[in-house]
């Protein structure tokens, strides 16, 4: 065999590795993002079960539950994860739940590790493992969620399509159970700020529950937009 030939079938190898090597990538990316579409969809199914129990809530009590409880000591001892557990088929854990002692009290830091698969999103599994959550309210004055005091589907006098409800975040670290959320005077409302608290995930877009059940993807929305969105009143100008 010549060196021409041996050339030639030399750089054929090569080309067909790089041809495989690219189609690879390909297939990769492709693969990568139908994952993140399907964990998308599956955290805004998550949201949409929520906002649903929290309705159903309000249907019972005529009010959204409280951001949390507050126990004799007057700090928060529960939160409204916990008290939206018979809502979402969890009727065991929250018979097992005492609200006589605060929610990392002896008896209920026993269920840390049970967490309700609905309050993690499922692009983040560690938190699921770790008994952490992904999904929460605002917490302020003029949200659908000013503390200790519930608060009335009626008292939303924004539109309800454009007022959330809940929101997904990550990098919190904070357990299911904790009386503890995102704060309106904290938060930064740049969607995935990677230095503040924020509306943000680990998959593409950013999943929000409207007070209306709505679940919207926010892309491409102003800090301004996003702020407006967390009140229940038109803010002053």
């Amino acid at each position: 065999m010549n060196s021409t030939n041996k050339n030639a079938k030399y750089w054929l190898l090569v080309l067909g590795f790089i041809v495989l090597g690219v189609g690879f990538a390909l297939v990769s990316r492709v693969i990568q993002k139908d994952r993140d579409v399907s964990s998308g969809s599956k955290c805004s199914g998550h949201l949409k079960l929520l906002s649903m129990a929290m309705h159903n809530y309000h249907d019972v009590h005529a009010h959204f539950p409280p951001a949390y409880v507050l126990g004799p000591d007057g700090k928060p001892w529960h939160s409204w994860r916990v008290l939206l557990l018979p809502y979402i088929e969890e009727d065991k854990l929250y018979g097992d739940y005492n609200f006589g002692e605060p929610w990392d009290g002896p008896n209920n830091r026993k269920l840390q590790a049970r967490t309700p698969k609905f309050y993690a999103c499922p692009s983040d599994s560690e938190n699921l493992k770790k008994g952490r959550t992904n999904y929460f309210v605002v917490v302020g004055p003029d949200t659908v969620f000013p503390g200790a005091k519930p608060t009335k589907l009626d008292a939303v006098a924004r539109p309800r399509e454009q007022t959330i409800l809940l929101v997904e975040a990550v990098g919190q670290d904070i357990n299911w159970m904790e009386p503890r959320d995102l704060s309106f005077d904290n938060l930064s409302f740049e969607i995935n700020d990677p230095n503040l608290p924020s509306i943000s995930s680990r998959h593409r877009g950013v999943n929000v529950a409207m007070v209306n059940s709505r679940i919207d993807l926010l892309q491409g929305i102003s800090p301004l937009e996003v702020r407006t969105m967390c009140l229940i009143r038109e803010p002053s100008k």
